[in-house]
């Protein structure tokens, strides 16, 4: 049995490459050069797939694919720089509104420590000229007190200057008094 169906294989198999074989040379393929036409008919222009040619343009596409990714990722370096420059611009922009507040905080800072020193020397010299004042009135009163001092010993020394004169004129007129009692009586007891 075994060997029916390998011989029905070899049969079978005969007859498929024989059929093949008819077909071929039914439909007549010709292995030799192509021949031009001898008619003039329309020529169907072909481009045959050469490797140097396929390997050519692989190259071109890659090279513009090469070529846009280089152009993108410049595009991508631009915009990145010019994103860092609008970040460097704004901090810029950020750092001098920063030093222009300090400085107008150091100008109102300064302006106000010039106030309070201006108010403290004024201060200062209010309390200057009242101690003045004070030392003032003091030397004028105690000026007053030495005058009045001085117009009450005046006085007292005129007073008793006085005094003294009126007391000698009393004595010298006591003592006229007394001569003359003295000389009436001398007179009269005469």
């Amino acid at each position: 049995m075994k060997q029916q169906d390998g011989i029905k294989k070899s049969v079978i198999s005969s007859l498929v490459w024989h059929l093949l074989l008819g077909i071929l040379l039914l439909v007549g393929i010709d292995f030799s050069a192509p021949k031009r036409p001898s008619q003039s008919v329309s020529i169907i222009e072909a481009t045959m797939i050469d490797d140097g040619m396929v390997a050519e343009q692989a190259k071109q596409l890659a090279k513009r694919q090469a070529e846009q990714e280089a152009a993108k990722q410049e595009a991508a370096a631009e915009a990145q720089a010019e994103q860092a420059k609008k970040e460097q611009q704004q901090n810029a922009a950020e750092q001098q509104a920063k030093a222009e507040e300090a400085k107008r905080e150091a100008e109102r800072k300064q302006a106000l420590q010039a106030e309070k020193n201006k108010a403290e020397q004024e201060r200062e010299q209010v309390i200057e000229q009242q101690r003045k004042a004070a030392e003032a009135k003091k030397a004028a009163e105690a000026k007053a007190a030495a005058e009045a001092k001085a117009l009450a010993a005046k006085q007292k020394a005129e007073a008793e200057a006085k005094a003294a004169e009126a007391k000698k004129q009393a004595e010298a007129k006591a003592a006229a008094d007394a001569k003359k009692k003295a000389e009436a009586k001398a007179a009269a007891d005469a």
